[in-house]
C-alpha cells in the first residue's frame, strides 16, 4: 500500500533539477511513491531523472508530449497516483520528509480532515530569505476542529491558506468525488478554486511544525498571471461549479452560490475604487428577517430572486470596467 504520493509536474524544469531530486531522494522511504510528468518535452529534465532513478521502483518519470497545459498534467498525475495521500510538489518548491510525515500522521488521527497544511517559508533563487512572504498562518489553530460553509467560502476572497499545492490531499476523496482542478478559461486561480472545492468536501487542519519551502522570482508561471475583472468572474463560476458538484442541500447551495457572486461584485467594486475591499459572510447575505441554519429555514425562491439580482449588478460592473483592467496588487494584499 503506497502511504503518500509525491507528485512533481515539469515544465522547462531545467534549472530546478537540483531541487527535484532533492524533494525525491528526500522522499524515497518505505510507503512513499514520487511520480514526475513532462507533457512538452521542450528540456531534458524527464529523460535525466528517468537515467538517475532507472531501476528504482517508487520513482516513476511519466512522459506525454501532447502540450498539456499545467492542469492537465497535474490532473492526470492525481489520477495516476495510487497513495492514500497525495501532495503536489513543484519544480521550484521544497518539502523535507519529515514534514511531509506529520502532515500524514495529522490526516490519520482526524479522519474528517481533507487536507493538512502547514508554514510556508519564502525564498528567492539563491536562497536569501523573504520573510515579507511568508505564510505562517498565525489565525490558525492546529486544535481546531469546527468547519462550516462560510469556512469555505471566505477561503478564496480572504487569502486563508491561499494555494492548492502547499498541503497533503486526502486522495479517497478525491477519487470516490472526481474532484480534480476544474479549468478556468486562462487556467489563472484554477488552484485556488480547486481548493475552494476541497473545502467543501472537508475540514482543512492545520500542522504549524510542518513546513513548506516556496521560492518567488521573476518569470515564474503565476508571476505572470494577470488577475483582471474578467479572471475574478471566471473564478466564480467555476466555484460555482464545485457547489453543484459537491452541495447537495439545494438551499445551502443556492446560499453558496450567492455568497460568491456578492464578493466577486465586492471585489469588482474595489478595484474600481467605488468601494473599499470588504468580505460578505453567509449571514451578511441573507434575505431580510432570515437567518442562517446550514440546510435550513431560508426560502429558495428568496435566494434564487437575489441571485438574479446580484447576478445582474455583477455582470453590469464587469461591462463598465475594461477587461484588461489590472487586480493584480488587490489579489495580492488578499494573499
Amino acid at each position: 500500500m503506497v502511504y503518500v504520493s509525491c507528485l512533481i509536474p515539469l515544465y522547462r524544469s531545467a534549472r530546478f533539477f537540483d531541487i527535484i531530486c532533492g524533494n525525491i531522494d528526500e522522499h524515497l522511504v518505505p510507503g512513499m511513491e514520487i511520480l514526475i510528468s513532462d507533457r512538452h518535452g521542450l528540456d531534458d529534465t524527464a529523460p535525466r531523472l528517468r537515467e538517475r532513478y532507472a531501476g528504482n521502483p517508487q520513482v516513476h518519470v511519466l512522459t506525454t508530449f501532447d502540450n498539456g497545459d499545467w492542469v492537465t498534467n497535474i490532473c492526470a498525475l492525481i489520477s495516476s497516483s495510487k497513495g492514500r495521500y497525495f501532495r503536489i510538489l513543484p519544480h521550484d518548491d521544497s518539502s523535507t520528509c519529515a514534514s511531509t510525515l506529520r502532515l500524514a500522521k495529522a490526516l490519520d488521527r482526524h479522519k474528517d480532515a481533507v487536507l493538512a497544511y502547514g508554514v510556508v517559508r519564502a525564498i528567492d533563487l539563491e536562497g536569501r530569505r523573504l520573510p515579507e512572504r511568508d505564510q505562517l498562518n498565525e489565525s490558525e489553530s492546529p486544535t481546531a476542529t469546527d468547519w462550516d460553509l462560510d469556512d469555505a467560502l471566505s477561503l478564496f476572497w480572504r487569502g486563508r491558506f491561499n494555494g492548492g499545492f502547499k498541503g497533503l490531499v486526502r486522495a479517497d476523496v478525491v477519487r470516490s468525488r472526481h474532484l480534480l482542478i476544474k479549468k478556468t478559461p486562462t487556467l489563472v486561480a484554477s488552484e485556488r478554486a480547486w481548493l475552494f472545492g476541497l473545502a467543501l468536501a472537508g475540514r482543512f487542519h492545520f500542522v504549524p511544525e510542518a513546513e513548506l519551502i516556496k521560492r518567488y522570482y521573476d518569470g515564474s508561471t503565476s508571476s505572470a498571471w494577470a488577475y483582471t475583472t474578467g479572471v475574478y468572474a471566471d473564478v466564480v463560476n467555476v466555484m460555482a461549479e464545485y457547489c453543484d458538484d459537491l452541495i447537495a442541500d439545494p438551499v445551502a447551495r443556492d446560499h453558496a452560490k450567492l455568497s460568491l457572486v456578492k464578493n466577486g461584485n465586492a471585489m469588482t467594486e474595489a478595484v474600481v475604487g467605488r468601494a473599499p475591499l470588504v468580505y460578505y459572510s453567509l449571514n451578511d447575505i441573507l434575505p431580510p428577517g432570515t437567518r442562517l441554519v446550514h440546510g435550513g429555514n431560508a426560502t429558495p425562491d428568496g435566494f434564487r430572486k437575489l441571485a438574479r439580482r446580484l447576478c445582474l449588478e455583477l455582470r453590469l460592473i464587469f461591462v463598465k470596467v475594461m477587461a484588461g483592467a489590472g487586480v493584480s496588487a488587490v489579489f495580492r494584499r488578499l494573499g
